[in-house]
């Protein structure tokens, strides 16, 4: 699959980073809305950030099951930070979309400031807007895959 997160139901996805998505031919979205009401769902001090034109903030299209469209105006969405390096108007634009519906209000469309996503260092200092919105750095070294140790088996 080409997303970052599927939601499918009532979830929180509270702090995260999701980031540098590659193109794929199935790609959804760096957040795929997937499955039915989503009233009652928790999408907060997230940072979207994508590296090309192809990745959508958000893809809210029922992909499994029966029921309604599952939206993002039926989460508590808020205070989440949206940046696409190759494409600056990318955040403001879903987010202009979405504070119609009255959500998304405290969240902004701006660089996050990671120290090197080159070299795959998501860490954040002190002057990113993360922090003004509460969303709260995590040890970069517990992220992702790592090797098994001889003593777990």
């Amino acid at each position: 699959m080409g997303n970052g997160i599927a939601v499918k139901g009532v979830n929180h996805v509270v702090n995260n980073i999701i980031a540098d998505l590659r193109p794929h031919h199935d790609h959804r979205g760096l957040i795929s809305l997937e499955l039915s009401s989503l009233t009652g769902s928790v999408i907060k001090r997230n940072i979207l950030y994508a590296t090309n034109d192809a990745v959508r903030p958000y893809l809210q299209q029922r992909l499994y099951g029966d029921g309604p469209e599952p939206r993002l105006r039926d989460c508590d969405a808020d205070s989440n930070l949206y940046y696409n390096t190759v494409d600056p108007a990318w955040g403001a634009r879903h987010l202009e979309t979405e504070r119609v519906f009255g959500i998304e209000e405290h969240s902004m469309a701006a660089d996050p400031l990671f120290t090197d996503p080159v070299n795959g260092d998501y860490s954040f200092g002190e002057d990113s807007p993360a922090r003004a919105l509460g969303i709260e750095p995590f040890d970069m070294s517990l992220v992702g895959p790592r090797k098994r140790s001889t003593a777990a088996r």
